[in-house]
């Protein structure tokens, strides 16, 4: 049953970019990186009430800001990465923040990283090569593809400071007050542009509606669902199930878009979910460094 949970939310994961994509032809990203978060902790707010009864918001430890701030950059560099590119690019921003919380782990924190993880890191780092690349001439990759990229990188070194700071802040909270403060100063955040980027394209339609409404849903409430499931299921189970998604991202694309889907690609999506799934196999009492599941504020079974 709770295998069956985490299937679920990375079914939900992976829809991500279809609903940004058709969000985008309604509001700008900037608007839509706000209200993923806002609708978010709503969703998160009314669990939190429902769960003890009260509502807390925690703003004073420097690892709330932290996180924060991260996630606010890789909500908004991914947003507008997907509205000007593929819907599925965003999905080389898990294994560029997985490189990034390594390198962070290593040269700030001093952690020992074996040598397998170091290789783990260099095939995710070949798979995302190979997505970006689709078969296409090297200056093709990086005059037309180049500025998209960028934005996704650094969506996922946003997504690797989140991982960061919950790494430090599951030591003090529970999962819920995590997750509702961090993405309630997000929402506080990405405001704040909005006076000077909010764009109406002036087409209201029921489908970019729906999406702005589950795009807030999904940021409150799959990450409560994965938290749950962690809890019945091994940790490296879910790493292999969620990260499925990423396929599933791929493949919402092509259905939805059109979008080109070569061999290129496929070897990418199955490089990186390679490199992903063996930097978070159980190792004793060795960390692991949580992968997607970081925002659920749970820890990996071999921490």
């Amino acid at each position: 049953m709770y295998v069956a949970l985490v299937f679920v939310v990375a079914i939900l994961w992976s829809l991500v970019g279809v609903f940004v994509k058709m969000a985008s032809t309604m509001l700008d990203s900037a608007t839509i990186t706000f209200l993923r978060f806002a609708i978010g902790v709503l969703f998160l707010l009314a669990l939190l009430w429902w769960k003890k009864g009260k509502l807390r918001i925690r703003g004073k430890e420097r690892w709330v800001w932290f996180g924060a701030v991260g996630k606010s950059a890789n909500y908004f560099f991914e947003n507008i990465g997907i509205a000007l590119g593929l819907s599925y690019g965003y999905i080389i921003g898990s294994p560029v923040g997985t490189i990034v919380v390594l390198l962070v782990m290593v040269f700030a924190f001093r952690e020992s990283i074996s040598r397998i993880e170091w290789l783990a890191a260099l095939v995710c780092l070949i798979g995302v090569f190979f997505v970006n690349w689709n078969g296409n001439s090297l200056d093709e990759m990086v005059s037309e593809h180049g500025a998209v990229t960028l934005l996704f990188v650094l969506s996922g070194i946003g997504y690797a400071f989140h991982v960061l700071s919950q790494k430090k802040l599951v030591q003090s909270m529970d999962a819920i007050t995590m997750n509702v403060s961090v993405f309630f100063w997000s929402a506080l955040i990405t405001a704040l542009p909005l006076p000077f980027q909010f764009e109406f394209k002036g087409t209201v339609s029921v489908s970019a509606v729906v999406s702005v409404l589950l795009l807030g849903a999904i940021t409150g409430i799959s990450f409560y669902m994965f938290s749950t499931a962690l809890k019945h299921v091994p940790f490296f189970v879910a790493v292999i199930v969620s990260n499925s998604s990423v396929m599933f991202t791929v493949l919402w694309g092509w259905l939805f878009f059109k979008e080109p889907v070569s061999i290129y690609v496929v070897i990418g999506v199955l490089l990186f979910v390679a490199g992903m799934v063996t930097v978070n196999w159980p190792k004793g009492k060795a960390r692991a460094v949580p992968v997607q599941a970081s925002a659920t504020g749970e820890r990996s079974r071999g921490e």
